[in-house]
């Protein structure tokens, strides 16, 4: 956000295609859901007579023996795999020996779960399953947290139902940890029964990030991450978490059901640089983006649907806070966040956006958003609270101008910020500031806001023309944007 900018990449020509020719067949080994043969490594007659998708092989196979350029293709059905100790097989043993950034090993899926089409029928799915008693020490479904010789690799289509892969403390269900050009796409993660997912403790979450480098969540579906097992909302049970890694790339993912959706900090001093929050959808949870620590990080054209800081109580929606190291030189513009009236539980909530602990105003960009409340909504719309940002003072933000913000049928949008105390509007905001002299009071004028359109509708209103480079405001910067999972997506 602000004198250096990250101008973020789009997944066009860094990643490869989503289109794959097939260099090896995987099925379910029996017709019996679950079963633990789905990973034992048949031998290299198997693996040699795979070739073929008559004469498929298992996927325990597949995932000792399959290295670049290898395009492995899994059949539809449950793959089920058991506990072993602390590690979960797949062990790569030697997968991706020969991986590169254009030539990575793909598995691939006949159906991608998460894609558009596919998604809600799970007749379709390629579903991985656990088996055996749950909660070890660190068990990814897929992925493996140690060592960094498993790069370049493509996770695409898989289906997992929260029931049974519950994650451990510091596994993650898909991980992405010590590696390099590990990406996921179109993978999927639903809820058990339709219930809400419970973790096992700290740090157990769908999706786990540390010490990643140049690795990718694309198309992806989070849906029903909310607690732990003992009841607690906690950051560090996110859909999504990340530690000190270096160009993630979160782009074009679903967020729904969830306590928290995407949170980042630093671990053991190391904080997470050079990546890029964009063109995800977060619907119907608390905290959805929560950026603790960072640098050269860009952020855009998110759009946060119904997420209200009452259902976790600590922070508000969209919250950029921090630590040891706090959050700097960040790019935020063009997201759209909707505030909901009704929390699932109460207390808790402060604010629309949040601005807290220390972060580095004076390196930092908040331009050409809208932040738009639900009719009910009695809280402030942006708040800077108490800590180090005092230090820095509202001069040394780098902009923060050119937002929108409005009440749902009227009202006056509040602020609260460290020059003074108490709730205000936006002109005294503009005045205690010094900042968004060209931020305004208007109703954007959604498509519709009821049913969850929130493209601009084209009735010459002030959020067509009102952003810094006289456009549109908001997550549909051109109208034509597809936030969240897309219909066709090229990588």
């Amino acid at each position: 956000m602000v004198g250096l900018v990250i101008r973020a990449r789009t997944a066009v020509g860094i990643f490869p295609s989503g289109s794959y020719v097939a260099s090896h067949h995987v099925a379910p080994f029996t017709s019996v859901p679950g079963a633990m043969n789905d990973y034992v490594d048949l031998g290299s007659s198997a693996w040699a007579a795979a070739v073929s998708s008559g004469t498929p092989t298992n996927f325990g196979t597949a995932l000792a023996r399959a290295q670049a350029p290898n395009k492995v293709r899994l059949r539809a059905g449950e793959y089920g795999g058991p506990y072993t100790g602390n590690r979960w097989i797949p062990s790569f043993a030697a997968a991706a020996t020969n991986s590169n950034p254009d030539n990575p090993l793909v598995f691939f899926t006949e159906n991608p779960a998460a894609a558009v089409s596919v998604y809600g029928t799970p007749s379709l799915y390629s579903t991985l399953r656990k088996v055996g008693t749950p909660f070890g020490t660190d068990n990814p479904v897929l992925g493996v947290l140690d060592g960094n010789t498993r790069n370049h690799i493509v996770f695409d289509g898989f289906h997992v139902n929260e029931a049974d892969a519950l994650s451990a403390p510091n596994g993650g269900i898909f991980q992405l940890a010590a590696t390099t050009g590990l990406q996921y796409r179109r993978c999927a993660i639903t809820r058990g029964n339709g219930t809400l997912f419970y973790a096992a403790g700290h740090n157990a979450n769908p999706f786990y990030a540390e010490g990643c480098i140049n690795c990718a969540v694309l198309d992806c579906m989070l849906d029903g991450f909310v607690r732990r097992s003992d009841g607690v909302i906690h950051q560090n049970n996110s859909s999504l978490e990340v530690y000190n890694s270096t160009g993630l790339l979160v782009m074009n993912n679903d967020f729904q059901n969830f306590g928290y959706g995407l949170f980042q900090k630093e671990s053991d001093n190391q904080w997470s640089t050079t990546g890029a929050y964009r063109y995800n959808r977060f619907t119907n949870g608390g905290l959805a983006i929560n950026v603790q620590q960072g640098s050269l990080f860009e952020c855009d054209h998110n759009l946060a649907i119904d997420v209200d800081t009452g259902f976790h109580g600590d922070g508000g929606p969209v919250t950029y806070a921090g630590g040891v190291r706090p959050p700097q030189v960040l790019n935020v513009h063009h997201d759209t966040y909707i505030i909901r009236s009704t929390p699932f539980i109460t207390g808790g909530a402060r604010g629309a956006i949040i601005i807290e602990n220390g972060m580095q105003l004076r390196t930092s960009t908040m331009r050409d958003m809208i932040v738009y409340s639900r009719a009910g909504w009695a809280d402030r719309h942006f708040q800077v609270d108490a800590g180090g940002s005092s230090s820095w003072g509202w001069n040394d933000w780098a902009v923060l101008n050119r937002n929108l913000y409005y009440r749902e049928g009227g009202g006056t949008p509040t602020f609260m910020g460290l020059a003074f105390n108490g709730i205000t509007g936006l002109v005294n905001w503009q005045t205690e500031t010094g900042r968004e002299a060209n931020s305004i009071v208007s109703d954007p004028q959604f498509v519709n806001a009821a049913a969850n359109d929130f493209r601009l509708a084209s009735n010459g209103q002030a959020a067509l023309t009102a952003s810094s480079t006289g456009g549109r405001l908001g997550a549909f910067e051109t109208g034509n944007e597809e936030i969240g999972r897309r219909a066709n997506p090229v990588y």
